[in-house]
């Protein structure tokens, strides 16, 4: 038995501290241990996998657009680069939670939110255009959480007005 912790031969817990027989002594790691990951760590994700991935960077994708939200409304130029930085994170996040079932659990407790996070997903996109409408989200932070620039709608609103009072005048000629 060894008083000395060695992490080649010794095991440790998802926090790295070192696991302890019910006597004290440091808990030796199994043989097998890690053989598994091995064989797995460069095998393709399978489709089923690809499907997870793809919910999770979504999920993840819908927590920062809330932050960004946020953010912008105190500091426009912090709620853009939230945004920004956006989709690069959430694939990060999601790959790691398709290789790691201890993040994929962690994520799949803080995205069930149920029907709420649904709505809040649904709604946001509006209440962030609205706001760019009304000057108070500018320009590149919501065209960075999906909005349309105020001035692209009112372009396409005199377009289309435009088509229909060409339309009316073609029938009544």
């Amino acid at each position: 038995m060894s008083d000395v912790f060695d992490p080649e031969i010794h095991a440790v817990d998802k926090n790295g501290n070192p696991s302890l027989n019910k006597d004290g002594s440091y808990r030796k790691k199994r043989s097998d241990a890690g053989t598994a990951k091995k064989a797995v760590s460069g095998a393709r994700p399978s489709v089923k996998s690809t499907g997870v991935r793809k919910k999770y960077a979504e999920g993840v994708s819908g927590i920062f657009q809330i932050v960004a939200a946020g953010v912008s409304l105190v500091d426009p130029v912090d709620g853009y680069c939230v945004a920004q930085y956006t989709p690069p994170i959430a694939d990060a996040v999601a790959d790691l939670a398709v290789e790691r079932p201890e993040v994929a659990a962690a994520l799949d407790r803080i995205l069930a939110v149920g029907p709420y996070g649904a709505l809040i997903g649904a709604v946001l996109p509006l209440a962030v255009q609205i706001a760019h409408n009304h000057k108070k989200v500018p320009e590149p932070m919501a065209k960075a959480m999906g909005a349309t620039p105020k001035a692209d709608i009112e372009r396409h609103l005199k377009l289309v007005a435009s088509q229909q009072e060409a339309s009316q005048e073609v029938r009544a000629a």
